[in-house]
């Protein structure tokens, strides 16, 4: 039998905050029966430590760096370290009580005392919040771990701590500032997750797995799924996560018990759901996604005519991005439909940076080969490509102007297919309405043998090490393959039948 630790550390309560049940599992799960760690989360390891290391190399002043100490030996040389009230603490090792914290950095304020921070490879904030822009969960509950055990400690604020982005821009949290319209705070989330961080250690709370798109990096994914599958979870479902298992209580509790129910057993006479936090035409579609997935030979619907016109000139959009890089955007992909008196053509054109610095370059090309065909009609898979253009026009305002990426992107000239058209008024019996899942039910094969948008990141890193060409052909054929299969889709999405 595994010993449970006796500290709750910030990664711990950082992986509560994205799945309870891993945190669990690592705790006192098997780990015979963990997934071996996949390469491209070996990759964000490997780049997470090489830029944190290079950001703490530029520290300059008088620094206490403890990263080398043992780790047996570092809270005693921290404490040593804030007693001489060093400028600067790398690598510092702070407890209280249960908790435990490894900040990156301790920095002193002469007003306030030590103010922790953590160096990320992401972005410091995320779209969000009553502002626009908030901070990242993620983070912020990490780095609040530190900054309640340096007020335990009376070292420091509780309710201050810092990110060191991508870009090594030092960015302070306010934890006590609302993040979401309920008035939720950094500092209030981490409260409640480490309460209940500490039930499911102690055997308070019993956990149990839900399907999420933060599984496929997750290295207890094929246990969770098997059991998720032998009892038919309702997570299998698409857009059904934890909240919703719950809303739809213990009589809903499996795939065919959703598709065998009478709606009119949780309608109210208003016509209103009697389940609460779940809407009547909310419901009626969980339903009918239960339905496909429990009768044989089931075949994908639309709600309602689509609006999908056929075009004399169509161009499929796909771009390649790396979170690792700083999001830099490595490959613009573009498959085009032409049809005319002599049929349809169809080609592909990319437009590849070669290295990270050539992004711009990239950036001006794909722009100039969209200007050149104004009257051709841009389809996308997801809001990914308008995120990544914006963020673009940002980096290289020379390029272009805001109005210019604003006007590809508008309702007359671009088509979100999964946004606007799949998830809006489509079913499918499938457990997931990604591009891959629903390309491959209508018939479509990537060529790679695993392709994946995270294998594109590891096999940009690859190129940039290596300068490898046939590296460089798998990620164009990937992202060829993307934008055909988005096609295809199309395709398959204009011939749906319509049930009202």
């Amino acid at each position: 039998m595994r010993r449970l630790p006796n500290h709750i550390t910030a990664t711990m309560v950082r992986d509560l905050s994205i799945c309870e049940h891993r945190f669990h599992l690592d705790l006192a799960g098997d780990h015979a029966k963990r997934d071996a760690v996949g390469v491209f989360v070996q990759m964000l390891w490997a780049g997470g430590m090489r830029h944190e290391k290079e950001i703490l190399s530029t520290i300059e002043g008088p620094v206490a760096d403890l990263r080398d100490v043992d780790l047996d030996e570092r809270e005693e040389e921290t404490s040593r370290a804030v007693a001489a009230m060093a400028p600067v603490i790398l690598g510092g090792r702070i407890t209280h009580a249960d908790q435990l914290g490894m900040p990156d950095v301790m920095r002193l304020d002469p007003s306030r005392g030590y103010i922790a921070g953590d160096v990320k490879s992401g972005a410091a904030d995320e779209p969000g919040g009553p502002t626009g822009r908030r901070c990242k969960k993620d983070y912020g509950v990490q780095i609040s771990h530190y900054g309640k055990i340096l007020a335990q400690k009376r070292w420091g604020p509780s309710g201050s701590a810092f990110i060191i982005d991508h870009d090594g821009e030092e960015v302070e949290y306010d934890l006590m500032t609302a993040i979401d319209n309920r008035g939720t705070t950094i500092d209030g989330l981490h409260t409640k997750l480490l309460s209940r961080a500490r039930l499911i250690r102690n055997g308070c709370i019993e956990t149990s797995p839900a399907a999420s798109a933060a599984c496929a990096q997750c290295h207890w994914r094929s246990s969770c799924r098997r059991e998720l599958e032998e009892r038919k979870d309702p997570t299998l479902l698409p857009q059904v996560g934890r909240s919703l298992r719950h809303a739809l209580g213990p009589t809903l509790a499996s795939v065919p018990q959703i598709a065998a129910m009478r709606m009119s057993n949780y309608s109210t006479t208003n016509g209103s759901c009697v389940l609460k936090g779940i809407g009547i035409e909310r419901l009626a579609r969980i339903r009918d996604r239960a339905i496909l997935l429990t009768e044989p030979d089931a075949k994908p619907f639309a709600r309602r005519a689509l609006d999908l016109p056929v075009h004399a000139h169509e161009i499929h959009y796909d771009v390649e991005s790396d979170p690792l890089q700083g999001g830099v955007v490595y490959l613009h992909g573009f498959h085009e439909v032409v049809r005319g008196p002599a049929g349809v053509e169809t080609r592909y054109t990319a437009f590849f940076a070669y290295d990270i610095k050539d992004e711009g370059t990239a950036f001006e090309n794909a722009l100039n080969f969209l200007a050149a065909r104004p009257d051709a009609h841009i389809y996308i898979w997801s809001r990914f490509e308008r995120t990544s253009m914006r963020q673009l026009q940002s980096r290289y305002p020379a390029v272009c102007g805001t109005e210019e990426i604003e006007d590809l992107f508008r309702e007359e000239r671009c088509t979100d297919l999964y946004t606007d058209v799949v998830l809006k008024h489509t079913e499918w019996p499938l457990h997931s309405y990604g591009l891959k899942k629903i390309a491959r039910y209508c018939g479509f094969e990537w060529r790679d043998e695993d392709p994946s948008g995270a294998n594109s990141i590891a096999w940009f890193s690859s190129w940039l090490e290596t300068g490898d060409r046939a590296i460089r052909d798998r990620i164009i054929q990937y992202n060829e393959d993307d934008v055909i299969a988005t096609a295809r889709v199309l395709e398959a999405l204009r011939l749906l039948e319509v049930r009202q």
